[in-house]
This record gives C-alpha cells, sequence and structure tokens, in this order.
C-alpha cells in the first residue's frame, strides 16, 4: 500500500509539473509569436484605456496603433483629413448620422460579434442607427452638474440657479457645441428657429452673455473643484460618480431643464481592408472584464449589462439611465442640419 501510495504521489506530482511547463510554454511561445494582421484606432482621450489596448494586442497578436485626439470636433477634423489611415473609430451620437449619409462608415457582420448580446436594450437600435447597422455603443453619459454644497447657496434645481451673477467665474462647461446648444436652449437664449435661420447676430449674442458666466476651459476640472477654484462644473455622469463617492461636499444634478444625454459609438471606417481585425476588437472590449476596465479606468459609463453584478458605482452602469426621467434628458442624435459655422460658434474660449 505504501508503494502504490508512493507511485501515486509521484504521478500527481509529475502531471502538476508537465501543465505547468507545458503552461509556460505555450505562453512563451505567444509572448514571442509575430503579430500577425494589423488595427488602426481613431480614439478620443480618456474613453478607451491604454491598458485596454495593450491586453487587447497582446490577446489577440494583432499589430494595434492608436492616435489620441482631445475631442469629437478634432476626432471628426482628423478623420476627414486623414480617412485612409484609420480602420476603426469613436464616435459621438451626434455625428453618426453624417458619415452614414455619405458613405464613411462600414456594415457590421454580426456573425463576428457575438458579446453584442450584452449590450443594455436601452442602448440597442439607436435614432442614429436605427437598425444597429453601423455602430457598436460603448459608454455614455449624461452632462450634468456637479455642485460644491459649501459654496453654493440654496436650492438649486435649473440652469437660472446655477447662472446667477454670484457664481460668475466659478462655473465650467464643455467646451462643446452640444452642451452650449443644451445650455443656451435651456435658458432660452436661442431658439431652434434662431440657429435655422442662421441669425449669426443672436447666436454671438447668447455666446456673449455665457462666456461672461464661465471660466476658461481647464486641463484638470477635477482639481479645480476639489480646490475651490470651481464651484459648478458640467461633467458627465460616470466622471461625477467619482466625487460624489469620495467627498460627501458634492452633489450631482440634471437641471430641470434637462442634460445632454451622448453614446460614443465604435464603428469600421469605410475602405478598410482590415475588418478581421476591427470586428475582433468590437468582439473584445464587449466582454464583462474590459467593459469592467473601461468603466473602472476611464470613469465612464459602459453599455455592458453584464457590468449589473460588479462593484462599479451605479453610475457607471447601463441602469443608471433609468433612473432619470425622459424628459430631463436632450439626445442629440443628428446635427447635419446645422450650419456648421454657426456649430463653430459654439464655444466658451475667447
Amino acid at each position: 500500500m505504501n508503494l502504490i501510495s508512493m507511485r501515486s504521489r509521484l504521478l500527481v506530482l509529475f502531471c502538476f509539473l508537465f501543465g505547468a511547463l507545458w503552461g509556460f510554454y505555450r505562453n512563451a511561445v505567444k509572448q514571442t509569436s509575430p503579430l500577425q494582421g494589423h488595427l488602426n484606432l481613431l480614439v478620443i482621450e480618456n474613453t478607451i484605456p491604454d491598458d485596454v489596448i495593450e491586453a487587447f494586442q497582446a490577446e489577440s497578436r494583432i499589430q494595434t496603433k492608436v492616435t489620441y485626439v482631445k475631442n469629437e470636433i478634432e476626432c471628426l477634423n482628423t478623420l476627414d483629413l486623414n480617412a485612409e489611415q484609420f480602420d476603426l473609430v469613436t464616435l459621438m451620437s451626434h455625428q453618426i448620422s453624417r458619415l452614414t449619409n455619405i458613405g464613411k462608415l462600414t456594415p457590421l457582420q454580426h456573425e463576428l460579434i457575438s458579446n453584442e448580446q450584452y449590450i443594455s436594450i436601452d442602448f440597442k437600435h439607436p435614432p442614429y442607427d436605427s437598425d444597429s447597422k453601423y455602430t457598436i455603443p460603448l459608454i455614455w453619459g449624461i452632462n450634468g452638474y456637479v455642485l460644491n454644497k459649501e459654496k453654493v447657496e440654496g436650492h438649486i434645481d435649473s440652469l437660472n440657479d446655477i447662472f446667477q451673477n454670484k457664481y460668475k467665474k466659478k462655473i465650467y462647461i464643455h467646451n462643446s457645441p452640444l452642451d452650449v446648444f443644451t445650455n443656451l436652449f435651456g435658458r432660452n437664449k436661442i431658439t431652434w428657429n434662431t440657429v435655422f435661420q442662421s441669425n449669426i447676430a443672436d447666436i454671438q449674442s447668447a455666446v456673449k452673455d455665457l462666456k461672461e458666466y464661465v471660466r476658461e476651459p481647464v486641463s484638470d476640472i477635477k482639481e479645480q473643484l476639489l480646490s475651490g477654484d470651481v464651484w459648478i462644473a458640467q461633467v458627465d455622469s460616470g466622471v461625477a460618480s467619482d466625487f460624489i463617492s469620495n467627498n460627501t461636499k458634492f452633489k450631482y444634478l440634471i437641471p430641470n431643464e434637462g442634460a445632454t444625454l451622448w453614446a460614443l459609438s465604435l464603428a469600421i471606417h469605410a475602405g478598410t481592408e482590415n475588418t478581421r481585425e476591427a470586428h475582433a476588437f468590437l468582439n473584445y472590449v464587449l466582454k464583462k472584464e474590459i467593459s469592467y476596465d473601461i468603466a473602472r479606468i476611464s470613469k465612464r459609463a459602459v453599455t455592458n449589462v453584464l457590468v449589473e453584478q460588479t462593484r462599479l458605482h451605479p453610475n457607471l452602469k447601463p441602469s443608471f439611465l433609468r433612473n432619470i426621467s425622459v424628459h430631463n434628458l436632450r439626445y442629440f442624435e443628428d446635427m447635419t442640419s446645422v450650419d456648421p459655422k454657426i456649430q463653430n460658434l459654439f464655444t466658451v474660449e475667447k
């Protein structure tokens, strides 16, 4: 019995060592094998983390190059100037109709994106891509306001409560045509008729008035809020989670007049030869652990329902959208009808 027992133990030990060595060998081969395929991404910064890109390349062995841009405007400009360089691009919801209408996006092969099933129903078949033919919604947000309760007095629930003389130059808003539209419409400073009639003088006057209240764009709004230089800041609901969960002096407000709801999607650029690699990336970012990492690192809410059972802040989960009244949301899915010259006026920069 002792001899049999010893042989059994030796056999178990041998199997364990063999498995460990085989795993080490396979990993070494994988790490030293040449990269196969290429993928060029155009990504708005602070959306898809570097760690996710690097992990995808390591797992897929697809050589992945990323060009980061500051915002959606720079993204579109870069795409217009260097379209042939990119296979996969990040696009805001209000930009997609324009690109599909002029044939700049490639229809998806949904059979290659098995993880697409995990996108929340709230983000499937959006108005700008009702058949989900071209885009995969990845992250989303609602651009409300973080308030410093120690500095902002009384009951605040509207844009007019925020834009008071006593808060001048203590307010930060996104330097984006989309959010300036929302602000000026909400405060009845302009109307859609003003925009469609290209009434430049009235629009310039409204933007000039807005500039009297807001600070110049800053690189780190979190630091400005924490230091007290900014008392009221427009941030999306995902970023807001970092403030309200770590500091009781802040609260998050969606004004009565409404806030901008947006989604950032991935789309394959027309003309690319790397469709296999592009679909591999789309499927990869919809894996549970990858969506979790995107939300955790970028502080942006994701569309993947698999993160609902994780320890992410509620603001970072797709279900957070259902906590907000639809009447308090402004969803700009298409701004192609607005004269580009007018859009360029909507900036709080001097």
